[in-house]
């Protein structure tokens, strides 16, 4: 089966557990945790100065890679991005290229399209920090947060390749449509990416959408989801 839940910003020990994830203890190899970015395992800097911190998140990972199951994530806003892709290898899962995290850790990269049980899932991590200036570039912040245009264009071809049609959308945004709903205005930053969400949410047939990023547990639509703590079954 395959679960689905919103950020966890570091918090493996709160969150990864049954009562935090209703089950979680039953679930076995043929399960699946798809967490909708911000991560946050792989985040502080390799340097003295985090030595304590970086004791505890080697605790924290080898914790999650004693779990039966998988960890799939996204990418969020707050990730160290250049430990992700230094510590990481690439390698073919489920359709496409994936980042392997730890030994049933994998990162699923922004605009692919990922065959997961039978089911198609289009990823797009990524997204603007509105708390950029209250945090320090190559230590708490990093400029790869939010795609290019580049990137979703990209992303956009993949789909127009796919016939415009995927089963699930997983974003760690969301459409500019989706965020005035929810009594927010688009930050101008990252317009390219929720703009091309918008495309997405108007021109790509689909199942359903989940998005993190918010901070909210919340049905917007009979077609997508915000998610936080909440853990869903797909």
């Amino acid at each position: 089966m395959i679960h689905i839940t919103g950020d966890i910003h570091g918090a493996i020990f709160e969150r990864f557990n049954p009562e935090a994830m209703p089950g979680e203890d039953t679930w076995g190899e043929d399960d699946k945790l798809i967490v909708l970015g911000d991560f946050g395992l792989v985040f502080y800097p390799r340097n003295d100065e985090f030595k304590s911190e970086l004791a505890l998140e080697k605790k924290k990972l080898e914790y999650l890679e004693s779990k039966r199951y998988e960890i799939l994530i996204i990418d969020g806003n707050h990730e160290n991005f250049d430990r992700l892709f230094e510590e990481t290898s690439e390698e073919e899962r489920y359709g496409d290229a994936v980042r392997r995290i730890g030994r049933n850790i994998f990162w699923l990269q922004r605009g692919r399209i990922y065959t997961i049980e039978n089911k198609s899932f289009f990823c797009m991590g990524g997204a603007y920090s509105i708390d950029k200036a209250w945090r320090q570039k190559g230590i708490s912040w990093w400029p790869q947060e939010c795609p290019t245009e580049e990137e979703c264009q990209a992303a956009k071809e993949k789909l127009i390749s796919a016939g415009q049609r995927v089963d699930y959308v997983l974003t760690h945004t969301c459409p500019q449509l989706f965020i005035q709903l929810m009594g927010h205005t688009a930050d101008h930053h990252d317009l390219h990416l929720t703009s091309f969400l918008n495309w997405v949410w108007y021109e790509i047939d689909f199942d359903h959408w989940y998005f993190g990023h918010w901070h909210i547990d919340k049905e917007l639509h009979p077609k997508i989801t915000a998610m936080f703590e909440r853990v869903s079954n797909i």
